[in-house]
């Protein structure tokens, strides 16, 4: 063995193959170029640089096992025309779904998309059809595991989407801490921790949209004003699917996965960063005409959708860029009706609200002057 290493050790290293491992897949920057990271296929923007084929991730990375392909394009295509198309927050989900990679690309936050409605809604279904076109839809993990389980799951998936199924299977210590989870992921940074002989570990950075479900809203309405600009809950009115529409879909995504994903990612790289973004600025002023009632952090979140949206459409059927880009925005006004207003999040309005709700609670106490011996509420 020693002999071994000596003569590798002196050997001519230029003759020797070069491959280069990556800790995870994702957004890479070599000497001032991009590269996409993906088990799938790489992307880059460099026109002369690393040889994409020479780029592979860990295989001992959490993400990267998911990345994988089954099944076919056409399959989805069926689903997509005949029962997405259907329900404007399905085609939302799916389209932040796919549009994760660009929030590097637009400069965006990290944030969290939260349903919640009552059981047999389609909420798991939807989820696990949005994540069938990232990977296998077994990366959809449940909300059964540890505070720092999670943590840790969530910065694994920087630059890919984090789907968090069944908020009420979490238990006592987690709900407590949700809002916790919440601002550490969203804030694109792992926790500082120090090795055992007290040196400080790597940080993590990087962006992620989560994605939660359950019956009831991922944090009370007494939470802060900036929990909410982190945060977008939205109430389901209604079924998003009905029950042949979820079967159909389970029987869906058993088969058939992982392809749509880098693809897209390919359709940015094709369509230029730059032309992105200007569109992502345009599309944000288009909005604010429309949704002047919501806040600039939720509107950024329904541009993005749109963006997705035309992706998508591309990738699927080929759809012309104008006609995508109407249909998105017809899609973008119907889910805006469904997102709270500024009102709705701002802490001031909330707080005059609970007074008044107190004062309509008790509001016998409130008519005409209030004698020494009146039995008055501890709240009071």
């Amino acid at each position: 063995v020693v002999e071994f290493l000596t003569a590798f050790k002196v050997a001519d290293n230029s003759i020797l193959p070069k491959k280069y491992c990556f800790p995870r897949p994702g957004w890479y920057e070599y000497k001032n170029e991009l590269y996409f990271i993906d088990p799938r296929g790489n992307f880059s923007t460099a026109s002369e640089g690393l040889d994409l084929r020479d780029l592979f991730v860990d295989d001992k990375n959490q993400t990267a096992k998911y990345l994988i392909e089954q099944g076919n394009i056409d399959n989805f295509k069926a689903i997509y025309d005949e029962v997405i198309k259907k329900s404007p927050l399905a085609r939302f989900f799916l389209a932040l779904s796919v549009v994760v990679p660009l929030l590097k690309i637009c400069d965006c936050r990290n944030f969290a998309i939260h349903l919640y409605g009552t059981t047999t809604s389609g909420k798991t279904t939807l989820m696990k059809v949005a994540s069938s076109l990232v990977g296998n839809p077994s990366m959809v993990r449940s909300f059964n595991t540890t505070k720092n389980a999670l943590n840790r799951l969530a910065l694994d998936r920087f630059d890919f989407p984090f789907y968090v199924d069944e908020k009420q299977s979490a238990d006592k210590n987690l709900r407590e801490n949700l809002m916790e989870f919440i601002y550490t992921t969203c804030n694109g940074q792992s926790k500082e921790r120090c090795n055992r002989d007290g040196s400080l570990q790597p940080s993590i950075d990087g962006r992620t949209i989560i994605f939660t479900n359950g019956e009831t809203p991922l944090i009370s309405d007494n939470a802060t004003g900036g929990a909410f600009t982190r945060l977008l809950q939205i109430q389901l009115q209604n079924k998003i699917f009905d029950s042949d529409d979820c079967k159909r879909i389970w029987q869906y995504v058993g088969n058939n996965y992982g392809f749509i994903f880098p693809r897209i990612i390919e359709e940015y790289f094709n369509a230029g960063f730059d032309n992105i973004r200007k569109k992502f600025a345009d599309l944000k002023k288009n909005l604010e005409k429309s949704t002047a009632d919501i806040s600039e952090q939720y509107r950024d979140i329904l541009a993005l959708a749109v963006i997705g949206d035309i992706f998508l459409n591309k990738v699927i059927a080929d759809v012309e860029f104008n006609q995508a880009q109407d249909s998105a925005l017809a899609m973008a006004a119907k889910v805006s009706k469904l997102i709270p207003t500024r009102a709705d999040i701002s802490d001031a309005s909330r707080e005059i609200d609970c007074v008044l709700n107190f004062i309509s609670r008790y509001q016998k106490y409130f008519i005409g002057a209030l004698s020494d011996s009146a039995d008055v509420p501890k709240e009071y």
